[in-house]
């Protein structure tokens, strides 16, 4: 699945090839012969359907034989498109596959229709992982696939695409499901257990299945819940239409910065009567917290899971005031009944003594700690928007063994106002709750596992670079002494900058939302979202970082290691210690500080200032070295740090360094064995290596 994750992440903007003049030729509906040489520009069948390409009707495009190759749909699909496998006659049906050679794209200029793969036309992945990709503005359904795929791995993605597997439909291979994409697996033919995939890997993303006249049960392999590179929260839905309907998987992998919210109505019933929605597991998912007995407020949680039923789904933005959420809960798991939300048996809305129980606290009663107290988890509820704020308060400390709080947030927000101690497990904050108000945290956060901050579902607004109204998540106001990494998944605010952990506590801080401050300090910054703020400084404890998203603040590099930019950044970055690395765009100015590096291949669209020692940083790999071009002025004394991963041959030489005018600067090599020259009108600044000679003296 590693592979897969990779083929996802670089696919996030495809370019499209040049098709002018080739690809299919007719906006003809109706039934076509998809192998006709007639039916293609020079008869070239190369699945390529152009921008001109509009069908006037829907069209069923008939395979008489198998096919090799891929497919591009770039015209306008206002209409369904059917594909059948037919004899060689064409005078019925039979079986044909589809060998795919490369991915499967559709970027249209409309795309109200699907494209239907009947049962009788099958995909061959070739052994590879291909991507079904569609950058539309209706994604959903957009693939309805009746017949197999086999022989690979099958990536769903671009910016967002739903496929749903009809009948018996399976994947063989392992299916990575991308961001704001679904998998829908909609009926089985017979109450057998179907395999539908391998391993089923879900990237802030949608999957659903649903039984149909019948009781049906779908397989896959072990579901997982990515959460390293992307927002939010992923989803599982399961529907019952009056019978059972079951999923199951061979196991459950949740990654620390991943959520899955399980999202059926009666789910883990306790007997297998019609309308019951099951989530079951071969092997069962730890469970977290104290192991209190089934039916008990002890009874441990499942770690990163909430439930909630399908008709009181997550707020996915502003509600109305006819909407609430009092279906979400904390959810556990037991051999006979799969995942379930907690009983009334199983919470409590006091703590205890004697056991650490599952503590609720609700709108209606505000609960105040005098001491210190353990419980397994503990959730802020409230039922409906308009209800009092949820709180509980006290100068003890709150252990939470699970790591779980869950916190719905009415229209006035939730208060956190109790100190917390996760101990060695992952604190996971989860919030839900309209009109943009936020869950508050408010007094200090112990532990050594690290955080987690999410709200939402899998299509919400969790990914929003701008703490709008509509998109705050939490506000923190306090100090902590956590350790270990965070994970901002979701829209924080943080007040304090002695929250995340800098300096001398050790973790990284992983931003996948969106991540507001006013002046803060982290080690290693890492994610693909957004940081907001007067003055970011990273690195102190000497950690590297790789970050992708927006930088819109002053960035100030601190300790030894190397923090990588590789998206937009619209402030100052200042180089003060270790390495900088520009790789994507810096609308703003750049400084290096004395004992301070930049290097990279990004673009710099001010100027950029050297102190006397700061340094210019160039790694040549595969012999081969970025170059750093920068549109304003470029002062100081520059030094040229040199680094390589291997032997550099002795005919190197490469542009390091570009502005758009005169380079007026003082250059010198930092690193022996290389000579510094400026071409191009000194617009140019260029590395040489400096052979070696070998000097043969004969006696």
């Amino acid at each position: 699945m590693k592979t897969i994750k990779t083929t996802l992440l670089l696919l996030a903007a495809l370019p499209l090839a040049a098709h002018a003049g080739t690809g299919w030729n007719t906006n003809d509906g109706g039934a076509l012969q998809f192998l006709d040489p007639a039916n293609w520009n020079e008869g070239d069948v190369n699945g390529v359907f152009p921008a001109g390409w509009t069908p006037a009707a829907a069209l069923n495009l008939r395979f008489t034989n198998d096919w090799t190759g891929s497919f591009s749909f770039l015209g306008s699909i206002a209409k369904d498109t059917t594909f059948y496998g037919r004899k060689e006659n064409d005078s019925g049906a039979q079986n044909r596959t589809i060998t795919l050679e490369g991915d499967l794209l559709v970027q249209p200029s409309a795309s109200a229709g699907k494209l239907v793969f009947d049962a009788t036309v099958g995909f061959d992945l070739g052994g590879e992982t291909r991507s079904f990709l569609c950058y539309a503005p209706s994604t959903a359904d957009k693939f309805r696939v009746s017949g197999p795929i086999a022989n690979g791995n099958l990536v769903l993605g671009g910016n967002g695409a739903g496929m749903t597997l009809v009948g018996n439909a399976s994947v063989g291979g392992d299916v990575l499901v991308g961001e704001n994409s679904s998998l829908v697996v909609n009926w089985a033919t017979s109450t057998a257990a179907v395999r539908r995939t391998e391993d089923l890997e879900l990237h802030r993303a949608t999957f659903s299945v649903s039984a149909y006249q019948r009781n049906n049960t779908f397989e896959t392999g072990t579901l997982r819940v990515s959460g390293e590179d992307a927002a939010g929260v992923s989803l599982v839905t399961i529907a019952h239409n009056n019978y059972v309907g079951t999923l199951r998987a061979d196991s459950l992998e949740i990654a620390d910065g991943g959520t899955l919210a399980v999202m059926a109505n009666d789910l883990g019933a306790a007997t297998d009567a019609a309308a019951t929605t099951r989530l079951m597991f071969v092997e069962a998912p730890a469970l977290a917290g104290d192991a209190g007995a089934a039916g008990t407020p002890g009874v441990a949680v499942l770690p990163g899971v909430v439930v909630g039923t399908a008709a009181n789904a997550l707020p996915t933005g502003t509600i109305n005031n006819s909407e609430n959420y009092n279906g979400l809960f904390l959810a556990t798991y037991d051999a006979e009944r799969g995942v379930r939300r907690l009983s009334d048996d199983e919470i409590a809305f006091g703590v205890s003594a004697t056991e650490a129980v599952n503590l609720v606290v609700t709108n209606g009663a505000p609960l105040s700690l005098t001491g210190d107290a353990d419980v397994n988890s503990l959730q802020l509820w409230a039922k409906h928007y308009r209800h009092a704020v949820p709180e509980i308060s006290g100068d003890g400390t709150l252990t939470v063994k699970s790591g779980m709080v869950l916190m719905t947030v009415p229209k006035n927000g939730a208060n956190l106002n109790v100190s917390v101690d996760f101990g060695t497990v992952l604190g996971r904050f989860f919030s839900v709750g309209p009109f943009g108000e936020q869950a508050k945290i408010l007094k200090p956060v112990h532990g050594t596992g690290g955080l987690v901050f999410s709200k939402g579902m899998a299509t919400s607004f969790d990914t929003t670079v701008q703490p709008s109204s509509s998109a705050r998540g939490f506000a923190v106001s306090t100090a902590a002494d956590y350790t270990g990494d965070t994970y901002v998944q979701c829209v924080v605010e943080v007040g304090s900058n002695d929250f995340l952990p800098h300096g001398t506590r050790s973790g990284d801080t992983i931003v996948n939302g969106c991540l507001s401050f006013g002046s803060i300090a982290v080690n290693g910054l890492f994610g693909t979202g957004a940081v907001r703020g007067t003055a970011l400084t990273v690195g102190e404890d000497g950690s590297d970082g790789d970050f992708s998203g927006l930088v819109a603040t002053t960035l100030n590099k601190a300790g030894a290691g190397t923090q990588r930019l590789s998206g937009t950044a619209t402030g100052t970055l200042n180089a003060n210690a270790g390495t900088l690395l520009v790789d994507g765009a810096l609308t703003g100015s750049a400084n290096v500080a004395d004992g301070g590096a930049i290097g990279g291949d990004g673009e710099i669209s001010g100027g950029l200032t050297f102190s006397d020692g700061g340094l210019l940083a160039v790694a040549i790999a595969d012999g081969a070295a970025p170059c750093l071009d920068v549109a304003g002025a470029v002062t100081g004394p520059v030094a040229v740090s040199v680094s390589a991963e291997e032997r550099v041959r002795d005919d190197f030489a490469a542009c390091v360094l570009r502005s758009g005018s005169a380079l007026p600067v003082t250059f010198r090599s930092a690193t022996k064995g290389y000579k510094l020259e400026l071409r191009d009108g000194d617009t140019e600044l260029w590395l040489i290596k400096i052979p070696v000679t070998l000097l043969i003296v004969v006696k």
